[in-house]
């Protein structure tokens, strides 16, 4: 697309219609270079829009509204990395979401810890209920206290005697 013939047929068709000759001209470029097809037809079709719009005339301080508004914009993003860099610590970034992360875990413990003294707790009232009522009954049932304890024991040993019978 840097060739001058190109070029030139693009500046004429910015500013006037093409004449027959150059239109051969166009027509003999294209023809040798179809890839330049495309970028003519975005031109004439870019010439042809810019041309339908209304003449109205620019104001006269449209150049320094322009760079008005381009200096504010510079100032605004001067005042954010002013802000950025004197609150931009990692602390002020993660502060609330740490405190909120260490409250929840706070709470957990201390949920956690309260189960297990409840619990506790529990198990104490009940083996005091039971001595109260083993030592306030029969003192018999204290003497077999460890048969008892055998007879509930959850693993029963495997009797080895029988297992060699029954094979």
């Amino acid at each position: 697309m840097n060739d001058p013939v190109f070029q030139q047929l693009l500046e004429i068709s910015w500013q006037r219609a093409l004449t027959e000759s150059e239109q051969t001209r166009l027509r003999a470029y294209l023809e040798a270079h179809p890839e330049a097809g495309k970028a003519w037809l975005l031109e004439s079709g870019l010439t042809r829009a810019l041309e339908e719009l209304p003449n109205v005339p620019i104001s006269s301080n449209f150049t320094a509204r322009v760079l008005q508004a381009v200096e504010l914009e510079k100032a605004t993003a001067a005042r954010a990395r002013e802000k950025n860099r004197r609150f931009g610590w990692p602390i002020f970034k993660w502060a609330p979401q740490t405190a909120a992360a260490a409250f929840v875990l706070g709470i957990g413990v201390f949920t956690y810890q309260q189960h297990q003294t409840h619990t506790r707790e529990t198990m104490a009232q009940n083996v005091a209920a039971v001595s109260e009522f083993v030592s306030a009954s029969n003192p018999e049932l204290m003497e077999n206290f460890d048969a008892i304890r055998r007879l509930s024991d959850p693993q029963p040993k495997a009797d080895v005697e029988l297992i060699a019978l029954l094979k």
